[in-house]
């Protein structure tokens, strides 16, 4: 087959286009938002060089610090002690070596340094010092891989490697080495924060928080970006698009037209598919313009060189390729260019329909998800994403809440049941249910459910799985729940640990009232003093229900408390580094016996060993959605992470090394994990099913009936989207493409909480393509049958 003819057809088809002066229209106006964009920049503060000001007031004990640490064979230290100058050495030498003070002879030795020859000397100790570490920190061989590859770094140091020391600008090759440099010397003054700000030319536009890093600031932005790109720029530039290329099909049918193409060497199939290229090609030039015009602005003022951007122009031409498609099936159809641009607009008004349905029904759906799932005696409770108790009916075999909302105010119903068709609400950590050993009937916190995440308006929830009956208790400031084998312990958000007498609690006629009362002094007893933390979230707060020892996490410190007699005694305190960028970030604990488990809301673990309180090893299963459950089995040792991607998983103490993904039923579709007393696992992972591992018996699957929209969804609405093309969506491909390592939000120590829900991103890649094939193949076998 000769492809001349067809190149040809091609070539004549885009000369048509560029004629019609559209192209040199939208040049123009991509040129326009290019020269707009060029002034936005990013200037990031590198604070590296230490002064006498910072390092002065503590040469002495830095010095002392840097020769004993030497004298250890410290790997760190020594590289820094064998680049220090002869004289600077040999002044720390004689410093550490002349007179030690007598043990508990504090006055003496503070007396000695107000003389005026000893600030002297340290005077010029500090200066040698200082004088020295500067030419450090400006040495670009000083980072060693080997010697800081077993160190746990944080978020800003561990970015800036793997960006590449060799490859970071000075100033930052200089701080990388400052904080490395403090890192190992415990003496050695903090860096002042590095902090980006945005600048439009020379104006300093406030849109972000002062102490936002650069990796944060690039992250919103390319995301944004895109969002922009896909619902204003692109969208205008493919209706103006499909609009000028809408004639190329019904043109071919004007009379000798159609007759004089195929007098060429060519097929029917060919000429159709040479003139959606022809038309495909004047989008492609107009993307290539806009697409290397935002990655060169990125790269020179942003300084993200990320040539994943290049790939929005084959996706956002492949947008254009799919409407282009329905076009030309219409205008082969109809031979008319206006019914053409019609049919194209009711196709994106279909897709746009499906889409907008399917956002509601399935922001429903996962709104129904649960969580904290608990079985009982004769049945199963969870808990529902607005905190209420729910618990399976034996009639209807459906969930039917337990709990009212406390706190809701008039008209705040009408909200909440707006919200769970509007938006999919954040899965924050649940209080689970637990239950009393004396009468087992099964506790919970509930809180304002307009509050989530905030904790508000707590009250506590006794339920009577046998006579289905609840009541509800007004309990200020409490935050967690927890479970021990001596009755339920409440815990307050200032750490105040009561244990609960429910037999108190039970005996009160208060079940079902409309007005909830607080919790009677004789039904609570104090069992502890108040823990040294203050607790915003019931994730801060763990209990071994085997050993009853209590683990906290509050201002990156941990601690542990174990039961002495009645009462608790906080036993030690180890501070935990989250990578955060932020000083809060929020946290999930699960203990046993011996060891504790932190998993941060940028997806980070950590292992601890409560014995010694050393941090055993941190972990980064996954990267993109945080944790919402840690469930620990006291028996074995083992512990179990939920992350918001419906996948678990499993830490081994025993070979701390790794995570594994665990071997469970359901992965990736799993929406609450909890043990309970029995080490029994329980998964919630739909709505209708709830499945308990126990040890020896297996899994045992308790199914419940479907809300009749769930049925809906899974069978006819989800099956429709999934097939239906997604061109306005691929700005969430665009998106993903555009982050690089860099980008990585719980690298940079952003809380993922805060972020939406990452879906497949490639879904709309796939289902356009088989679209587009199908109507181009449906265009052509109408074509080759037609009788013109």
């Amino acid at each position: 087959m000769n492809p001349l003819p067809y190149w040809a057809i091609v070539k004549d088809e885009f000369r048509a286009v560029t004629a019609s002066r559209v192209l040199y229209v939208l040049l123009a106006l991509i040129t326009v938002l290019l020269l707009l964009v060029a002034p936005l920049h990013i200037r990031e503060s590198a604070d590296w060089e230490v002064s006498e000001l910072s390092v002065g007031p503590v040469a002495t004990e830095m010095a002392k610090e840097l020769y004993e640490k030497n004298a250890q064979n410290d790997p760190v230290v020594t590289r820094i002690w064998d680049r220090l100058t002869p004289q600077t050495r040999e002044e720390i030498s004689k410093r550490v070596q002349s007179v030690e003070p007598t043990p508990g002879d504090v006055s003496q030795d503070d007396e000695e340094d107000d003389r005026p020859g000893r600030r002297r000397g340290r005077g010029q100790l500090g200066s040698s010092l200082i004088a020295d570490l500067n030419t450090i920190m400006q040495q670009d061989d000083f980072y060693d891989p080997a010697i800081w590859k077993s160190r746990v770094l944080d978020s800003e140091t561990q970015g800036l490697i793997d960006e590449g020391p060799t490859k970071l600008s000075k100033p930052l090759q200089n701080r990388l080495n400052r904080i490395l440099i403090k890192a190992s010397l415990q003496t050695m003054p903090a860096p002042q924060k590095a902090s980006a700000k945005i600048y439009y030319g020379p104006f300093h536009a406030s849109i972000v928080p002062p102490d936002l890093g650069r990796a944060t600031i690039l992250l919103a932005l390319k995301s944004t970006l895109s969002l922009i790109l896909d619902k204003f720029v692109m969208s205008l530039g493919l209706l103006i698009a499909i609009i000028v290329t809408a004639g190329m099909i019904p043109e071919m049918f004007d009379p000798g037209s159609l007759n004089l193409l195929l007098s060429k060497p060519i097929s029917r199939f060919g000429l159709l598919i040479s003139k959606f290229v022809g038309g495909t090609a004047f989008v492609a030039l107009c993307s290539i313009y806009l697409f290397v015009g935002l990655w060169l602005w990125m790269g020179l003022a942003l300084g993200s060189w990320n040539a994943s951007v290049l790939w929005s122009i084959p996706l956002y031409l492949l947008s254009f390729a799919i409407y282009f498609s329905v076009s030309v099936f219409a205008g082969l159809v109809y031979r008319s260019a206006i019914v053409a641009v019609v049919v194209t607009g009711v196709f994106w008004a279909f897709c746009y329909a499906v889409g907008s349905v399917y956002g509601f029904i399935n922001a429903r759906v996962q709104n129904d998800d649960l969580a904290g799932a608990i079985k009982i005696s004769n049945g199963v409770v969870a808990v529902n994403k607005f905190h209420q108790l729910v618990a399976i009916n034996p009639v209807t075999n459906a969930w039917e809440p337990q709990s009212k909302s406390p706190g809701l105010e008039q008209g705040q119903e009408i909200g909440l049941g707006v919200m769970m068709y509007t938006a999919e609400i954040p899965v924050f950590p649940v209080v689970h249910p637990v239950v009393d050993n004396n009468d087992h009937s099964v506790l919970f916190l509930t809180f304002h459910p307009m509050a989530i995440g905030q904790y508000r308006s707590p009250e506590l929830v006794v339920y009577d799985p046998e006579k289905r009956t609840t009541s509800q208790w007004k309990s200020t400031n409490a935050i967690s729940l927890l479970n021990s084998k001596h009755g339920p312990i409440l815990v307050s958000n200032s750490g105040k640990l009561q244990r609960i007498d429910v037999g108190q609690l039970v005996s009160i006629e208060n079940a079902n009232s409309l007005q909830s009362s607080p919790i009677p002094d004789a039904a609570l007893k104090s069992i502890g003093p108040s823990l040294p933390q203050f607790l915003s979230e019931p994730s801060q707060i763990a209990i071994d229900p085997k050993s009853e020892q209590i683990v906290s996490f509050s201002d990156r410190r941990l601690s542990v408390h174990r039961l002495e007699g009645e009462q608790y005694v906080t036993k030690q305190r180890v501070e935990i580094d989250n990578a955060s960028e932020t000083s809060r970030m929020s946290s999930i604990v699960g203990t046993t016996k011996n060891f504790a488990v932190v998993a941060f809301g940028n997806a980070r673990v950590v292992l601890v060993d409560t014995t010694t309180m050393n941090v055993v090893n941190a972990y980064q299963p996954e990267s993109k959605d945080p944790p919402l459950a840690v469930a620990a089995n006291p028996e074995q040792d083992l512990f179990y992470v939920l992350f918001r991607n419906g996948r678990v998983w499993m830490l081994d103490s025993k070979t701390p090394s790794e995570m594994t993904l665990a071997s469970l039923p359901h992965q990736g579709d799993i929406s609450g994990i909890s043990f309970d007393d029995q080490n029994r696992l329980t998964l919630n992972h739909t709505v209708d099913q709830v499945t308990t591992i126990e040890p020896q018996a297996g899994n045992e699957t308790t199914r419940i009936s479907s809300p009749i929209l769930t049925t809906l969804y899974r069978y006819i609405i989800k099956p429709i989207y999934l097939i239906c093309p997604k061109p306005s969506e691929f700005y969430k491909l665009v998106n993903f493409l555009s982050q690089d390592s860099n980008d990585d939000p719980a690298r940079s120590g952003v809380d993922l909480r805060e972020s939406d829900p990452t879906p497949n991103p490639w879904s709309p890649l796939w289902s356009g393509i088989v679209f587009m094939v199908a109507m181009l193949a449906t265009s052509g076998i109408h074509f080759v049958r037609s009788d013109c």
